[in-house]
């Protein structure tokens, strides 16, 4: 009995490793099959490698190939000198590290918006949100594409130069999943020293059968992760998000298909405020406006700092003072005295009375931008001058600047 049940197990390995591409045991039941270089491009030619190739491309590429074929290295290419793009449409650089850095997934998707083109996989992209936290040293980043909100990195610390290119082709594969688009992203190596390449199934079983080197043969994601030693995970979406919020002064608003601009009349401490709300994008997520329902719901507190930021200005800065001397020079004894201000006062009585006139006259609220959400607008009239003292704050409610604006 334990003889038979001993056989069962052994066969039941083997037939896992005999189908599991990354096994070590399937190395060494189906080895790397021995082909001659002009085998190996035949073969790739006949399963559509240079499909997308420019004819008079194919046999330069074909040559090239041909001459540097080795499957104890890697798959080869020629890239265009001046735009980067490989005249195969398949095979990119993909270093990791830039990938990682602030604006890389965007960056990397323009960069292979030639082959997206080629391969008809539609990916439009908002909602990007790359958020550092200074307080927590963590990263949060998002992007929504097609719809679909994606989480790369959420409270992440530590550089993660493989899970951004693995967030990058879990993103890119599974919307070519969705349009029913062949082709996939295969990841190669690592670092600086990484690539990505798009092939269909067939192309990638018969590479990978063929390139020896797990470190530079093309591997699917979670293989490419184990072999990396990156701890695999499947991406998070969010395409069943929330479609509305309620915004205090705003009502509800639409997530899915906002509008560029809202404006109310509200007043706060007996004065009459303008408050308008700006997207620069039809759609925005949940996680990214909330922020501005919170310093909505705080209004009344951020409106009492931000005039007690204008006061340490005045005090410590030098915005607000010359604000005030630009239109004591500009304005005329009787514009002065409609103001309120008598200008045979001495200096400092009239600067405070300049002072004691400022008042907020708009509030900006910009959802999209984390690092200047909301803009103060304080002005000394309406009625006798376009120029306004601007303060900006982020999405905590901390100022960010002060300016003079017109």
């Amino acid at each position: 009995m334990k003889i038979v049940l001993f056989s069962i197990l052994f066969i039941s390995i083997i037939i896992i490793a005999i189908y599991e591409k990354g096994n070590p045991l399937n190395q060494l039941i189906n080895p790397t099959k021995k082909v001659s270089a002009e085998e190996f491009i035949d073969t790739l030619d006949s399963l559509g490698y240079y499909k997308y190739a420019d004819k008079v491309q194919v046999d330069i590429l074909k040559k090239d190939q041909s001459a540097y074929f080795d499957p104890e290295a890697t798959l080869t290419t020629i890239w265009d000198d001046d735009t980067g793009i490989p005249l195969d449409y398949r095979y990119y650089f993909c270093d990791g590290e830039t990938v990682f850095e602030q604006g890389g997934i965007t960056d990397l998707l323009q960069q292979i918006q030639p082959t997206l083109d080629k391969i008809g996989l539609t990916i439009s992209t908002s909602n990007h949100t790359e958020a550092w936290d200074d307080d927590n040293k963590w990263l949060n980043h998002s992007i929504t594409v097609n719809g679909t909100e994606y989480e790369i990195f959420k409270n992440f610390k530590g550089y993660g130069w493989g899970e951004a290119v693995m967030r990058f082709a879990q993103i890119i594969n599974t919307e070519a999943k969705k349009q029913g688009v062949e082709e996939q992203i295969y990841l190669i190596s690592g670092g600086n020293d990484g690539g990505l390449v798009f092939l269909t199934e067939s192309l990638y079983d018969y590479i990978y059968d063929i390139y020896s080197d797990d470190q530079w043969k093309p591997l699917a994601v979670k293989e490419w992760a184990k072999v990396n030693k990156i701890k695999y995970s499947e991406i998070k979406t969010k395409s069943n998000a929330k479609t509305s919020i309620h915004l205090k002064h705003f009502g509800n608003i639409n997530l899915n298909q906002t509008e560029e601009y809202q404006d109310v009349q509200i007043n706060i401490d007996g004065n009459d405020i303008e408050l308008d709300i700006n997207f620069d994008y039809d759609q925005i997520s949940e996680a990214k406006i909330k922020p501005t329902a919170t310093f909505l719901n705080n209004l009344e507190k951020h409106v009492n700092k931000a005039k007690q930021d204008l006061i340490t200005d005045y005090t410590n800065g030098r915005i607000v003072k010359g604000y005030i001397r630009h239109h004591l020079t500009e304005f005329n004894d009787e514009e002065l005295k409609a103001l309120g201000i008598n200008p045979k006062d001495d200096q400092a009585s009239i600067y405070e009375t300049c002072l004691s006139k400022i008042h907020l006259k708009r509030i900006g609220l910009y959802p999209e931008y984390w690092d200047s959400l909301a803009v103060f607008d304080f002005t000394i009239s309406s009625e006798f001058t376009q120029y306004l003292i601007v303060l900006k704050f982020d999405s905590q409610g901390h100022l960010v600047d002060i300016v003079t604006e017109s």
